[in-house]
């Protein structure tokens, strides 16, 4: 049975506790009561050495220094852990196994989502993306590309696809992509950017999804915080959410 499955560049953001998490005494106590998993004390010490207290390593990915510190000085570490124990340890985790049996292709989704526009008159002609006084939100900044931000893509919803010609660009081509996979199992087509299957890399291929103004779709390894992905995959795969 061929696999589509990926997830997002910042799915921790909607798991992570906001204003709770400012010292390391509070990650530790959140850790050890708050996710479900029991972690024992040697585990919540070594986790918290894996994902340092670093705003650069953090979640929502590429805000540099930018703590976020009004939602907890240490937001963007915990994002990162819970992020990684509820989403992408298992889906790593997950996609090792699928690929050894059958074809698996594996994204991780990378733009950032609209909040809205808060008007309706946009004809689609502008190509600096908008008309008369359109005003176009994008999702909150810590936040980032939280998770279910693709599904608005995949199913070209006017929501969160909006009027941006770089977002409906991106839109066309993933809904195509999710068409043919469900049509013939493979997501490659003419004129798509090659997706590779998972294992036709030693450490596993993703194909990142973003709009050209970003640099557009690309192939990463899939090695982003692997060390502690993988010291976390044990605990992972009781998934809870």
């Amino acid at each position: 049975m061929p696999h589509l499955y990926g997830t997002n560049s910042d799915e921790g953001t909607d798991n992570a506790p906001v204003g709770v998490v400012d010292t390391d005494a509070d990650l530790y106590t959140y850790l050890q009561r708050e996710t479900g998993f029991d972690f024992p004390a040697s585990t919540i010490r070594h986790i918290m050495q894996l994902y340092p207290d670093d705003p650069a390593q953090g979640i929502p990915l590429n805000t540099g220094a930018e703590r976020f510190a009004d939602k907890g000085y240490q937001y963007k570490r915990v994002a990162a852990i819970v992020g990684d124990v509820f989403y992408h340890a298992p889906r790593l985790d997950d996609a090792r196994h699928y690929a050894k049996r059958a074809p698996t292709y594996i994204y991780r989704f990378n733009t950032r989502p609209l909040d809205g526009f808060t008007n309706t008159d946009y004809n689609g002609t502008n190509a600096g993306g908008g008309s008369g006084n359109m005003t176009v939100m994008l999702a909150p900044a810590y936040k980032g590309v939280a998770h279910f931000s693709e599904v608005g893509f995949v199913f070209a919803n006017p929501g969160s696809v909006g009027p941006w010609p770089g977002y409906r660009a991106l839109s066309r081509l993933m809904s195509e992509q999710w068409i043919r996979f469900a049509h013939t199992g493979d997501p490659n087509g003419k004129g798509l950017p090659r997706w590779p299957r998972y294992n036709e890399g030693e450490k596993g291929l993703n194909l990142v999804l973003q709009t050209e103004e970003q640099g557009g779709p690309y192939v990463e390894e899939d090695t982003y915080r692997i060390e502690g992905r993988e010291y976390l995959t044990k605990w992972a795969r009781r998934r809870h959410v």
